[in-house]
Order: C-alpha cells, then structure tokens, then sequence
C-alpha cells in the first residue's frame, strides 16, 4: 500500500499518507465469526487506544487483534 502511494502520486504532489501500523482482528457475531477486518493507520497505536470492545446490542465482539509496526517509520514525504 505505501510503495503505491509513493509512486502514484498526483501531479505536484509530494506527500502521502503512509501505512505505519495495522491492525487485524476477528469480529463474532453471537459467538460466531464474521470475518477478519484490518485498519490501517499513519502512525503507531499503543494499548491505551485499544478500547474496541464490541456492541452488546448487537451481541458483536471482538477477538484476536494483534497490531503490527512499520520498523522504519515512513514519513509520507517523496524525496525527488
């Protein structure tokens, strides 16, 4: 995703929004899987922000999220 964001730019563009940290988790409906989600994000997230719990009106919950770190960070600047 960043390397096609690098080399698709726009004309006149010289940022974008880079892929830092994802995360990928298992969303249960009723306590039966739905499927598997990612998000991707610009910087890292610590466990402070991992506050998804679920939606008890739903009977939504979510399960096995891991999250993964760019080890370089990328800034989203193309140098020419």
């Amino acid at each position: 995703m960043t390397q096609y964001d690098a080399t698709h730019l726009s004309p006149g563009q010289t940022e974008y929004v880079p892929c830092n940290f994802f995360n990928v988790w298992i969303i249960l409906k009723n306590g039966a899987p739905q499927g598997q989600i990612c998000s991707f994000y610009s910087k890292p997230w610590g466990i402070e922000q991992a506050t998804n719990y679920g939606d008890s009106v739903n009977h939504v919950t979510i399960t096995e999220s891991f999250g993964y770190t760019l080890t370089q960070q990328d800034s989203g600047v193309v140098a020419y």
